[in-house]
């Protein structure tokens, strides 16, 4: 068993920052069904999963990305996998999480 495993979820980016080294791979950010078949593959051989980003988290809909994986309750979905971060605890603190509905 892992202890923990990163799935990208996108690497689709709007900039060119100097540290960054990017990536000559084609655009993509996953889709609701390949993330779902990814999840249930790590089912049982991680401890945690981070969703890993070599591009830019806010572009496009990952907000409802997130909300359609983890449904209702934003803290643990029906497969079991828990969505607790230290950003979330931030994003609540200044209020950034009731202006979108995190």
């Amino acid at each position: 068993m892992f202890k923990k495993a990163y799935v990208e979820i996108t690497n689709i980016c709007n900039l060119s920052c100097d540290f960054c080294h990017g990536t000559k791979r084609t655009p993509h950010r996953l889709t609701a069904a390949e993330f779902n078949c990814i999840m249930q593959k790590l089912k049982g051989h991680t401890e945690y999963v981070y969703l890993h980003i070599l591009g830019e988290p806010l572009n496009g809909d990952i907000l409802d990305f997130l909300r359609q994986f983890f449904g209702s309750d934003r803290h643990k979905n029906r497969d079991g996998f828990s969505n607790r971060t230290p950003s979330e605890a931030l994003c609540r603190r200044c209020g950034f999480a009731e202006r979108f509905s995190l």
